[in-house]
């Protein structure tokens, strides 16, 4: 999911993986959906009509829950992403969302990243330039911490990420 700010740029705003949901927090609040779906794979694509949608949540308590947890979830990412992107230097940021992506789509069968983004939208994930990115990048090759085979990304120090990240406790 991503939206196009002010000045022209697209951000991507998150990742849904196979059973997500989106959309339903603008049937919730009325208010119009401002971001665009793209795929980046292959995928099916279920729509529920708005009136199926509040029928379901007026009949069906299990549902109506799991929308609720759903939406409580994705609060706290949202927030998180939010203090991320205020309080952590850009170097941090990288780390953290390597780290995040690996957990959402894994690693392919040469421990690179399942996912397949420019290098302009990893810059837009963490606030930066695609310019700044890749300076980045060579640090954590530099570093060892990262492999770059093309455009592609081998994790080759998790916990190295981790602790860059700045999220041991």
């Amino acid at each position: 999911m991503s939206k196009i700010g002010s000045s022209g740029k697209e951000q991507i705003i998150r990742f849904s993986t196979e059973g997500d949901v989106m959309g339903y927090n603008s049937m919730l609040s009325k208010y119009p959906l401002t971001a665009t779906a793209t795929v980046l794979e292959d995928a099916a694509v279920c729509f529920i009509p708005a009136e199926q949608f509040f029928e379901l949540l007026k009949t069906e308590p299990k549902f109506s829950m799991k929308v609720l947890e759903t939406s409580a979830i994705n609060w706290n990412k949202a927030t998180k992403l939010i203090t991320i992107l205020a309080q952590k230097t850009a170097k941090q940021r990288l780390s953290e969302m390597l780290l995040w992506l690996k957990e959402i789509f894994g690693l392919d069968q040469d421990d690179c990243l399942d996912i397949k983004l420019s290098r302009e939208e990893l810059a837009n994930m963490i606030g930066s330039s695609t310019e700044a990115l890749i300076r980045l990048l060579s640090e954590l090759k530099k570093d060892r911490l990262i492999g770059l085979e093309g455009k592609r990304l081998r994790l080759l120090d998790v916990h190295g990420l981790i602790m860059l990240a700045d999220l041991m406790d």
